[in-house]
């Protein structure tokens, strides 16, 4: 551990991810998020691993790990990264973002990331981003009186005041749905009769077929060229190898839902389109 920056109140310190201590950093939120929160709490030895250099991410990018102490007590985290993939020169990412309802611990932690940041020449930083949008990004603003729900950011209600407070404000918002089967039929079924007239007509052209799971590697190469070139307007589009998003689709194969991921062609070439 380094330290980096010292307050009257608090220690920030530059954690290695190959040491021993980088345990604290991965262990935090059991320490921030009550007993009653409603979390998807991360696998620690995927998190190990991820910070240790096991991600694609670090094939194109690099990245500091800072913990934020109260004595000898962790009671914050954060991560500054920056990534040659992204389109964005100038900007830099903090991620990683953990961190109890103390502006001071918050003002610390973004100061040390910032000053990573900016000694690399990034001007613009954004976040909360995990290393890069491929991996986690995003901080949840409402919404949280429902359950949370796999891939989907979840921390305190009071990180955005916190971050707001350091100068921080929002550059783009996301919504998610928390749809049951029952209500997908419903959706499917109505969206059918608006579109009786065309359906046929469509359906001469395109074919739907579910994702093959059993050939999961050949389908998500196909599939890797259209996503990435769907997302390339995306905020913090990184444009990663078709590789390093096979990787991160394929670790989340076992939670799909059969018969919910489609790919659509065109009948008369098989076109992928969708």
């Amino acid at each position: 551990m380094t330290e980096t920056n010292r307050s009257s109140a608090f220690t920030v310190v530059r954690i290695d991810p190959g040491s021993e201590a980088i345990g604290r950093f991965v262990d935090l939120p059991w320490s921030i998020y009550p007993r009653s929160a409603r979390w998807v709490p991360p696998l620690r030895e995927a998190m190990r691993a991820e910070l240790g250099g096991g991600h694609p991410f670090f094939g194109h990018g690099e990245a500091a790990f800072f913990l934020c102490l109260d004595g000898d007590r962790p009671v914050g985290r954060i991560s500054a990264s920056v990534d040659d993939a992204l389109l964005d020169r100038r900007v830099g990412h903090f991620g990683y973002f953990e961190a109890q309802d103390d502006l001071g611990v918050a003002r610390a932690l973004l100061a040390a990331a910032q000053e990573w940041l900016r000694e690399r020449g990034k001007d613009r930083i954004e976040g909360p981003v995990d290393l890069s949008i491929w991996n986690r990004y995003r901080l949840q603003i409402s919404g949280f009186e429902r359950l949370p729900f796999l891939g989907e950011p979840r921390a305190p209600a009071y990180y955005r005041r916190l971050l707001e407070a350091c100068g921080y404000r929002i550059a783009t918002t996301w919504r998610s749905w928390d749809l049951s089967r029952q209500d997908i039929a419903r959706y499917a079924e109505a969206y059918g009769r608006r579109t009786a007239s065309t359906l046929g007509t469509w359906l001469e052209r395109f074919q739907l077929d579910e994702l093959d799971m059993a050939h999961l590697e050949a389908e998500l190469a196909e599939l890797a060229p259209l996503v990435l070139e769907t997302f390339a307007e995306f905020h913090g589009y990184s444009a990663i190898a078709p590789e390093e998003f096979i990787g991160g689709i394929r670790s989340a194969a076992p939670f799909v839902w059969p018969g919910g991921s489609l790919m659509a062609r065109i009948r008369s070439n098989q076109e992928l389109v969708g």
